[in-house]
């Protein structure tokens, strides 16, 4: 008797809703915004401020995200992250800094992080010149290496902390929430596809989807290894 197989689009939404399971379950960082989870390295005390106990007189300060698209799209000036923090924090003012390019991995972060930074309509100095109070790492986990290789991964996303805590003095890690199945794509600040172009993309997403979730996991040892800390 001849084995029949599933269709391909039910074994891609079989994938998707594991994957989306599988992201749920990770409570190890926690939500700041809705949008990303976020924590932060501390080699002193864990802080219940994001701005951190010792800033408590500071006025005004300067944010800037750094990633793929999963940062690119959060707007051009950050808009979900600053509607956030300006309602967590109503008496402070931020500056914010968009620093993520769509479609780039770990080594293509790494190669320009000391570089000034060129892209839409954002034209950014060098992050060691810009000197963010707070510096916000993308995990570069939604674009694997090829071929892939988490150790790889891995590595180049610890030499890239390393090189934000140089010219930051709070340095977050951004676990992003894997991209939504139904009106993938839509939304302000996101790409906003043609229907066959967003299907496309999303079956990429979907096909790749256990290679992302490797990169992930691996954030819970970084997280362990450099003691990060979380705030809600």
């Amino acid at each position: 008797m001849k084995k029949t197989s599933k269709p391909r689009h039910s074994l891609l939404k079989k994938i998707g809703k594991k994957t989306r399971l599988i992201l749920a379950g990770m409570t190890l960082i926690l939500c700041i915004s809705g949008y990303f989870l976020i924590g932060t390295f501390l080699s002193a005390q864990q802080s219940k401020s994001v701005l951190g106990t010792q800033n408590v007189t500071k006025k005004t300060f300067t944010v800037a995200v750094y990633g793929d698209s999963m940062v690119d799209t959060m707007g051009e000036q950050l808009e979900y992250l600053s509607q956030s923090l300006k309602r967590k924090y109503p008496s402070k003012n931020f500056q914010f800094y968009n620093y993520g390019i769509g479609g780039q991995n770990i080594e293509d972060g790494l190669g320009r992080f000391y570089s000034p930074f060129q892209y839409k309509s954002r034209n950014y100095p060098a992050l060691p010149d810009l000197k963010p109070d707070i510096l916000i790492i993308g995990s570069f986990a939604y674009n694997p290496l090829n071929p892939f290789d988490r150790n790889k991964h891995w590595l180049s996303l610890i030499q890239l902390v390393n090189q934000a805590k140089g010219v930051s003095p709070r340095v977050y890690l951004l676990a992003e929430i894997a991209p939504r199945i139904h009106n993938f794509g839509v939304g302000p600040g996101g790409p906003n596809w043609p229907a066959p172009q967003a299907e496309y993309y999303k079956h990429i997403i979907l096909l790749n989807s256990f290679k992302m979730l490797k990169q992930l996991q691996k954030l819970y040892m970084l997280h362990s290894l450099m003691r990060l800390h979380y705030h809600r």
